[in-house]
Parts: structure tokens; C-alpha cells; sequence
């Protein structure tokens, strides 16, 4: 269904956009890899804590908007290409947001050798 939707993309945007995609191995390179990254926000999503570590990463992806903004300064893309960075930033600023609510989680050993060990929340980030 994905390929199907991004195969629709690229004719629309064969007509509105220059130049034509002219090397789909690109094209649609790129589009696996963002429908990669939307499955690992979701995989993020359901344990915050476990993913604490990634976080950082998922910035990195939604810069494009800063890209964008550049772009459009230089009056090199569209005001809709603006509009569709500058809701990348707004995912990227609820990305640093979950970052910081979410604390960072220490395993501390309590007792022996032999007996497991046992996850204790860290203390930082809370007054």
C-alpha cells in the first residue's frame, strides 16, 4: 500500500515539479526510509524509557524543517514545502519535549551476585 501511495506521489508531482524523477531507485530509497523511521517513532512511542537513547536521533530526522526554512529564505521551494517543514519542527519540538519529560533510568544491583537485578528509576530531572 505504501509503494502504491508513493507511486501516486511521483506522478502527481511529474507534472508540477521539475525536473521529473528521472532515477526512481532514489525516489523511492528515500521514501522506504521514511516510512522506516515513521514505524521506529511508533516502536519509540510505546516505551519511552527503553528508547530514552534514540531520542536524540529522531531530532536529526526532523531538521529537514530547518532545511526548508532555509530554503524558502532563499526563495528556492514553495510556501507549501515551508508549511510542510515547519510541521516537521513542531513533531521535533514534541520529540525534545518527550525527551525531557522522561528521565533517564539507572540498574542498580541490590544485594548478591546470584540474585538479579533490579531497575530503580534515577532521581534526575525531579525536584
Amino acid at each position: 500500500m505504501g509503494i502504491s501511495y508513493c507511486r501516486y506521489l511521483r506522478t502527481l508531482g511529474a507534472g508540477t515539479s521539475t525536473p521529473a524523477i528521472t532515477y526512481p531507485e532514489y525516489y523511492y530509497g528515500f521514501a522506504i526510509t521514511g516510512v522506516a523511521w515513521q514505524v521506529a517513532f511508533i516502536v519509540i512511542s510505546y516505551d519511552l524509557q527503553r528508547f530514552r537513547t534514540l531520542m536524540p536521533v529522531t531530532w536529526l530526522e526532523k531538521s529537514w524543517g530547518l532545511i526548508a526554512f532555509v530554503l524558502y529564505i532563499e526563495n528556492r521551494v514553495s510556501l507549501q514545502m515551508l508549511a510542510l517543514g515547519l510541521i516537521d519542527l513542531l513533531f521535533a519540538a514534541f520529540f525534545v519535549s518527550a525527551y525531557i519529560t522522561t528521565t533517564q533510568s539507572r540498574v542498580r544491583v541490590i544485594g548478591g551476585p546470584d540474585e538479579p537485578a533490579i531497575r530503580v528509576p534515577s532521581r534526575a530531572g525531579q525536584r
